[in-house]
């Protein structure tokens, strides 16, 4: 059975895969996609593969020399390893070994792993608190791509457990909602979808996209008040697609 595939092979299971000097490990210096695979197909994967190629070029001015393709065909062979209906596919890339933390990334390391992802039916809603402790930045570009370092969400998903929820809603540095740790997040006022926009600091998401398709969402700034007084509450990614979400009282 193989376990991962990188930088072209497919590897057998408990290989060590990367080198120690990676610096996706020893500087945080990668992007990623997560995407649901389900009975031996995947979800999404054009949009997944575009994102995860433009996040290269913009966060590491990297682009794979492998066709998206390529990409989408190693993820169905680990795939075929495993009796999972469903999984998680997650698609790496870093800035591979560098000569110093900030040199030109040479030799990027390509790396897809997979694993068991619930069904998205099964999806519970989310219990939920603002956390402002660790603010995205708005009006970074950065803040658009999905990158491998999970910091501040991290941070702020432990805060809200000590607070007896499962997940924040993080803020922005201009105090506004962003996002939850791991989804984008749509509000309802009178029927009406709207979801923060990009330069309030927040992943494109590609369920994102499609809500905002299917639900003629607006894309405005969403203030902690206004999300108090929002008729309902929703969190988005590629895995639980779209999850109700509700604040604990008193926050």
């Amino acid at each position: 059975m193989f376990s991962a595939w990188i930088n072209g092979e497919f590897i057998p299971h408990n290989t060590k895969i990367l080198s120690p000097h990676d610096s996706g490990l020893v500087n945080g210096l990668g992007v990623l996609d997560t995407m649901l695979g389900c009975r031996g197909a995947l979800k999404d994967a054009e949009a997944h593969y575009a994102r995860l190629f433009h996040d290269a070029d913009t966060v590491l001015g990297v682009t794979p020399p492998y066709d998206p393709s390529v990409f989408k065909e190693a993820a169905l062979s680990l795939m075929k390893g495993h009796d999972l209906p469903y999984v998680r596919v997650r698609t790496v890339i870093t800035a591979g070994v560098l000569s110093n933390p900030l040199a030109k990334a040479e030799h990027p390391t390509y790396l897809i792993t997979i694993s068991k992802a619930s069904d998205p039916a099964e999806t519970t809603p989310a219990t939920c608190v603002i956390v402002s402790d660790f603010p995205r930045v708005a009006g970074c570009r950065l803040e658009n791509c999905k990158r491998t370092d999970y910091t501040r969400a991290y941070a702020a998903r432990r805060r809200a457990e000590l607070l007896g929820a499962s997940d924040a809603l993080m803020t922005n540095s201009e105090g506004n909602i962003a996002c939850a740790t791991t989804s984008n997040i749509f509000i309802v006022e009178s029927g009406q979808w709207i979801t923060p926009p990009l330069t309030d600091g927040v992943i494109e998401g590609i369920t994102r996209r499609h809500v905002i398709c299917t639900q003629k969402a607006r894309e405005e700034s969403i203030s902690p008040a206004r999300l108090k007084q929002a008729d309902q509450i929703f969190l988005t990614n590629s895995l639980v697609g779209v999850r109700p979400a509700w604040l604990l009282q008193g926050d």
